[in-house]
């Protein structure tokens, strides 16, 4: 192979790895979007089944993923209990270890 051969070989190998990285990202924040709608459901249901009004909740939904040695996935999701104040807490971790 020829010197500009291998450099476009470079080329094209770097734009298909950037674009799986994008497609993977965007497929992250659709199933971190679709998990955020199930908590959502769950709690509205939980409400619903102690007879309550269903009441506006904001909640956050963090998702980190370390690659270092091994894979770490952690999930929390942080709920505003109370609507007046602007302290979250930290409802549910989940941790899941790998190697890769």
């Amino acid at each position: 192979m020829s010197i500009e051969e291998v450099r476009i070989r470079e080329e094209l190998e770097l734009d298909v790895e950037n674009d799986l990285e994008e497609e993977i990202k965007d497929e992250i924040y659709h199933l971190a979007f679709k998990l955020h709608r199930l908590y959502q459901h769950q709690k509205e249901r939980s409400l619903n089944q102690q007879g309550n009004a269903r009441k506006k909740s904001l909640s956050e939904v963090n998702i980190n993923i370390k690659m270092e040695g091994g894979t770490t996935i952690q999930i929390k999701e942080i709920k505003k209990q109370d609507p007046a104040s602007a302290r979250f807490t930290p409802t549910n971790v989940q941790k899941v270890q790998g190697k890769t």
